[in-house]
């Protein structure tokens, strides 16, 4: 059985807690001590409950919370009798990559964010997940009315950027499938998009999959517990 939640995601700070059969760890970790207690408590946890930690790539928002109260070792691969979490390449300007976790009973979960695009080689490794965290970061049309310069909108349109509505909406219309039961969209801009219109894009992209429940996670509250059973 796989549980997770999304604590934080944003430019503020990213993190998800993950566990698989009792056995707790973090997909990154980018939020401080007080912030992360508050998200844990809100799931019934605690940071006690973090065995270990997984770090996507080494930008502040995904790092900034590792310090002496995590005092837990960090993987980029994790093979224990209970999970599997293993990773594939993004495209970032950053050294970035994505993770499966995966349990004994043939639960899937992937973690994509900070993205400009998914490389070809890493979406088959996303065709029979459970869940799927997938980048929503903006849409297009925001992005370029926006008061971001030039420069930085570039950046973030570029394939070593980040992951717009239209093509996570894309790639979830290539993967989605009857058995996938989430889709938690994550790291949305704050001025270059809004939670109702990654909802519908995130939505029009997993018609293949109609019991699949789409969550759009935020910077300042965690999603609640989800299970994968």
């Amino acid at each position: 059985m796989i549980r997770f939640s999304v604590l934080s995601s944003g430019s503020g700070g990213n993190a998800t807690y993950v566990e698989v059969d009792g056995y707790g760890f973090l997909l990154d970790c980018g939020i401080n001590k007080k912030i992360m207690t508050q998200r844990l408590k809100t799931i019934n946890r605690s940071i006690s409950d973090v065995k270990h930690i997984h770090i996507s790539h080494d930008h502040t928002d995904h790092i900034q919370g590792i310090g002496p109260h995590m005092v837990v070792g960090t993987f980029k691969h994790f093979d224990s009798d209970k999970v599997k979490v293993t990773n594939f390449n993004l495209s970032h300007d950053f050294d970035c990559v994505g993770f499966i976790v995966s349990d004994n009973d043939g639960n899937k979960l992937a973690y994509i964010t900070d993205t400009g695009y998914v490389p070809e080689r890493s979406i088959a490794q996303l065709f029979d997940c459970n869940a799927i965290l997938l980048e929503f970061n903006y849409d297009m049309r925001s992005l370029v009315n926006s008061a971001y310069s030039d420069e930085l909108q570039k950046r973030i349109y570029s394939a070593v950027g980040h992951l717009s509505n239209e093509c996570a909406s894309d790639l979830l219309k290539d993967i989605s499938h009857p058995g996938l039961e989430y889709v938690v969209c994550l790291h949305l801009s704050k001025n270059s998009n809004n939670p109702e219109l990654v909802r519908y894009e995130a939505e029009s992209g997993v018609y293949e999959a109609p019991s699949c429940k789409v969550v759009v996670a935020e910077q300042d509250n965690a999603t609640p517990m989800f299970t994968l059973i």
